[in-house]
């Protein structure tokens, strides 16, 4: 290890040092928006500003040269021609020529002698040197890169040119975009390091860039303005609210959670802004269950409300049962439709819309309730008993229940104490009994004698025992004989007898 160090230092070294001898050979004309003339020209050279190397070229070529990048990178700008050549020519025999080195050789060679450092290839799909003349002299580089004939020459042209003059070149992309896929990535690139980031969004879209192209202006601008990306996405839903920049967002709330209550109290109702609702619902759910809770039940959307509700219901009913009983009740407060909620739905103002849980394969919160934590899901419904929302929801997770475990269901049941809402459960659970392959009528009719309301009770025994006494007289008597026998089903059956 301690081997490495002595290359990794150099290289460090290098890379600063050659920076400056970069910059030293740079023009500092700025290039001119207009197609450069057909005409070749050569560059004209600048005064080296660093102070000439004391190194020569045949000390520069020994590959174990102490801070040879850093030597070669000062050495560079007082360089001839024929010392260049005789270099590229030398690091050309043990390729791959190391970066940034390459692209300072090649910067000194065109402005020395363009066509000859655009020959200096081997291999005729690289197009260095066109890369590097064009960040000397973009104008003829561009002229030079056309006559040619050489479409990618152009287009490589046109991807260095992006870093010095990304305006230039977006132009010229909208009148051709044969070469977009090679020259976004750079125009992008130029626009980032402007810090016009709404012009490399706007570039991005017009000129068929990816996800990837929009997701990297993104992050990038989040870094500085994230309220301005969160707006722009409010204006741009279309672009901002695809399926795959879920992972955008989160990252941004996940990076920035401090300040999303302030950007949410500006942005008007949006999918945009029930998106970030949701993540940073979802971020604070990490670390604080209790706010997370609050800030979903302040929501102002209903529909976005109890979607959020809902969503963390199912994140708790795994992990902490106690919780999602709270979400339950909180839910059921706001007279949310349990079963209903979106499993992922992001709403406008006065819409319903999105993915419900009869459009999605994902499970809705009602039956993890039932699958993980039907005692408690059911205990909690029963607390609130005489509420409208709390009988529905009692209603609908019974039948849940019973169709999953109807005996599970059944032992729970035993233990409730006699109510108007008992009895509806006792009706649909005896009434269920009896419509199996093989009804189970004595289970059935122990049940529906145990009902509080008389009238109720009265009318569905009577029903069971006409059915049972149809369908196997013997067995019903039997039953009426066995001293276990509720005394209301004998009394009803010798009513019905009369």
């Amino acid at each position: 290890m301690k081997s490495l160090l002595p290359a990794l230092a150099s290289t460090v070294a290098g890379l600063a040092i050659g920076a400056a001898a970069y910059r030293a050979m740079k023009p500092t004309d700025v290039p001119v928006k207009t197609m450069a003339p057909a005409k070749i020209e050569r560059a004209e050279v600048s005064e080296a500003t660093l102070l000439p190397s004391g190194d020569t070229l045949e000390i520069l070529r020994d590959p174990n040269l102490s801070d040879r990048a850093g030597r070669i990178a000062l050495w560079l700008p007082h360089a001839g021609l024929d010392e260049v050549v005789k270099l590229w020519e030398h690091l050309s025999a043990s390729p791959p020529i190391p970066e940034p080195l390459g692209k300072l050789v090649l910067s000194r060679w065109v402005m020395l002698d363009p066509q000859a450092a655009m020959a200096s290839g081997k291999n005729p799909n690289d197009f260095s040197a066109w890369e590097a003349w064009a960040s000397i002299d973009p104008r003829a580089a561009e002229a030079a890169a056309r006559a040619s004939g050489k479409r990618m020459a152009v287009w490589r042209v046109l991807a260095a040119i992006s870093g010095l003059d990304p305006d230039y070149v977006a132009k010229l992309l909208e009148e051709d975009l044969s070469g977009a896929n090679i020259v976004l990535p750079k125009l992008v690139e130029g626009f980032i390091a402007q810090r016009r980031f709404d012009k490399a969004l706007d570039s991005v879209l017009r000129l068929g860039g990816n996800y990837n192209h929009k997701l990297t202006v993104l992050q990038e601008w989040a870094k500085e303005d994230l309220e301005q990306v969160l707006l722009w996405g409010a204006q741009n839903p279309h672009h901002f609210l695809k399926g795959e920049n879920d992972e955008m967002v989160n990252g941004i709330t996940r990076d920035k959670a401090e300040k999303i209550p302030e950007i949410l109290a500006k942005m008007p109702t949006s999918d945009i802004k029930a998106r970030v609702e949701r993540a940073y619902m979802l971020e604070l759910a990490e670390k604080d269950t209790a706010k997370a809770i609050r800030f979903a039940e302040g929501v102002a959307s209903p529909l976005a409300r109890n979607s959020m509700l809902g969503e963390l219901g199912r994140k708790y009913a795994a992990s902490n049962p106690n919780v999602a009983a709270e979400i339950l009740g909180k839910m059921l407060d706001h007279d949310a439709p349990l079963g209903e909620y979106p499993v992922a739905v992001f709403f406008a103002e006065g819409e319903r819309g999105g993915w419900h849980s009869t459009d999605s394969p994902a499970c809705g919160f009602a039956e993890d309730l039932i699958t993980r934590m039907p005692e408690l899901a059911m205990d909690a419904v029963m607390a609130g008993s005489g509420k409208p929302a709390y009988d529905h929801a009692a209603r609908q997770l019974a039948e849940d229940w019973m169709e999953r475990d109807r005996w599970d269901f059944g032992t729970w049941l035993a233990g409730q104490p006699v109510g108007k809402l008992r009895d509806e459960l006792v009706e649909t659970f005896s009434s269920s009994l009896i419509h199996e392959g093989e009804p189970a009528y004595p289970e059935a009719l122990n049940w529906a004698s145990s009902m509080g309301d008389a009238g109720t009770r009265d009318e569905l025994v009577d029903q069971f025992l006409r059915r049972w006494g149809s369908d196997d007289p013997d067995a019903l008597r039997v039953y009426l004989a066995a001293p276990g026998t509720p005394e209301i089903a004998r009394s009803r059956a010798k009513k019905l007898a009369q």
